[in-house]
């Protein structure tokens, strides 16, 4: 027992020394986002643009309601600045991290991470000028091929309904090129690597709409938004932003009217730092629904007030153009309904097990089959697809469903 509680001693002593060195040294982040603490090396992810470039932040200066540090017991803060993601409640959106170590803690050291931090916003630093500064400090940033790529890799997650969504948005949009229709959509690219995980592109520049609300400090509402961070109303760059929201979302509403897409709740629509919305998240589409596959979203698709309060207005010129590019897209795709079909029917099988066949592979092709209407005209195509707008405008079934997300989800 004495030898035992000769080396404890001699333990203790030895920790007390390495704590103590370890103060004196000045704790640094690497480049590659680790810091070193003394001997240990832990990752925090604080993405909150709060903090500044160099990764540093003073107690005084950011503990306030996060950390109350005992008089007796001084704590230091450490944070990680980065560009935020921007994918809300999809699990992607940025969590800043505050990791507080107790210096005079006996013993190992002890680290507390405490809830995330709301950042603030917005588009913090353009995918493009982001590459470009990587690239120089890149030991490789000559070669030719060099490139900064946005990548999620997902675990326990079957990819293969998401990429099937991928290919057919994909397309839809050369579709749309290839006729000349200004719609716009974004594909990006899902690789189902296996039945349980697989590889996003992740889509860069972009920040939900829920996480906007959480977020932006001063955000009431959208049209508010577009003036404070592209300019007042009547500027050149408010009008192109303007411009390229309503053809975003005249590409995504057919789209989604098209394919069935449910659960379009704010966390899967992104805003991108030029005016586009995107829509993500195909978990529900085709013959499936949120709540087991109740339907209850039954609007043609989401055409909320707050996205024609951005255009201006039901009798706006903006929102004419909404019509008139959902008539076109509309018909631009129903020219070549057999190339986006036969594409369904080519992946349909050996994978029936799909949960937006629901079993019923065929039903859910002839559906699509069907929502492409031919058996009408051109002209009355157009009627066909004002229709599905008056429908569509603040229906009642997507006001509900955005409250639910609010109040039991907390999607904003």
């Amino acid at each position: 027992m004495t030898k035992l509680r000769d080396d404890f001693q001699e333990n203790q002593e030895r920790i007390f020394a390495r704590m103590n060195n370890s103060a004196s040294q000045e704790h640094v982040e690497d480049s590659d986002g680790d810091m070193n603490i003394g001997r240990g090396r832990l990752s925090a992810h604080d993405t909150s643009p709060s903090s500044d470039s160099s990764g540093r932040t003073s107690p005084s200066a950011k503990l306030g309601q996060w950390l109350a540090p005992s008089p007796n017991r001084p704590s230091r803060l450490f944070s990680r600045s980065e560009s935020p993601s921007a994918y809300g409640s999809t699990g992607l959106e940025s969590l800043g991290l505050d990791v507080a170590v107790d210096e005079e803690e006996l013993g190992p050291i002890h680290v507390h991470v405490k809830s995330p931090r709301s950042p603030m916003v917005v588009f913090k630093e353009d995918w493009a000028e982001k590459e470009q500064r990587l690239r120089l400090k890149s030991a490789q940033g000559q070669n030719p091929n060099w490139r900064l790529l946005p990548v999620l890799v997902k675990s326990n997650d079957d990819l293969r309904q998401e990429q099937l969504a991928s290919q057919l948005i994909r397309c839809v949009a050369n579709i749309l090129a290839n006729g000349r229709v200004p719609a716009w959509l974004y594909p990006y690219d899902i690789v189902a690597i296996s039945f349980r995980g697989g590889i996003m592109e992740a889509i860069p520049n972009t920040i939900s709409i829920d996480s906007l609300r959480k977020n932006h400090p001063h955000f009431t509402d959208l049209k508010h938004f577009f003036q404070e961070h592209f300019g007042q109303s009547g500027s050149d760059s408010y009008e192109n932003a303007k411009a390229n929201f309503v053809e975003s979302l005249a590409g995504y509403s057919i789209l989604c009217f098209l394919l069935q897409v449910k659960d379009r709740h704010n966390g899967n629509i992104l805003l991108d730092n030029k005016g586009h919305i995107i829509h993500i998240d195909f978990g529900f589409f085709f013959l499936s629904s949120p709540g087991k596959n109740s339907g209850f979203e039954s609007a043609p698709f989401k055409l909320t007030a707050e996205f024609i309060e951005v255009m201006d207005g039901v009798n706006s010129h903006a929102f004419n153009k909404f019509r008139e590019l959902c008539c076109k897209t509309f018909i631009e795709l129903r020219k070549n309904c057999f190339q986006i079909t036969l594409l369904v029917q080519m992946l349909m099988e050996g994978n029936d097990d799909l949960d937006c066949f629901r079993g019923r592979p065929h039903d859910a092709v002839q559906g699509l089959q069907e929502r492409f209407r031919l058996d009408l005209n051109d002209r009355a195509c157009q009627e066909y697809v004002n229709t599905l707008i008056d429908n569509s405008i603040g229906n009642w079934t997507t006001t509900c469903y955005d409250r639910y997300q609010r109040w039991f989800t907390g999607v904003m």
